[in-house]
């Protein structure tokens, strides 16, 4: 079995690259922003979306967060 410590440092790092690219702050963002925990909410968010779309049998959902999260 791999080192959960590690696993969790792995995706934690994936959902940084995810949210802000190459791990550099946009200008936009504040400089003292959490990256970590921004990022765990933007996929929290999607995965939440793409659940209700399940749901509901539609991309309504998912469309809908997607769009709040751009905002």
């Amino acid at each position: 079995m791999g080192n959960v410590q590690q696993e969790d440092d792995l995706a934690v790092e994936g959902q940084r690259t995810f949210v802000v690219g190459v791990d550099e702050r946009p200008p936009r963002l504040p400089r003292d922003t959490d990256l970590d925990a921004l990022s765990t909410y933007v996929l929290a968010m999607m995965e939440g979306g793409v659940m209700l779309s399940r749901s509901y049998g539609s991309v309504a959902p998912f469309n809908l967060t997607v769009t709040q999260l751009r905002q």
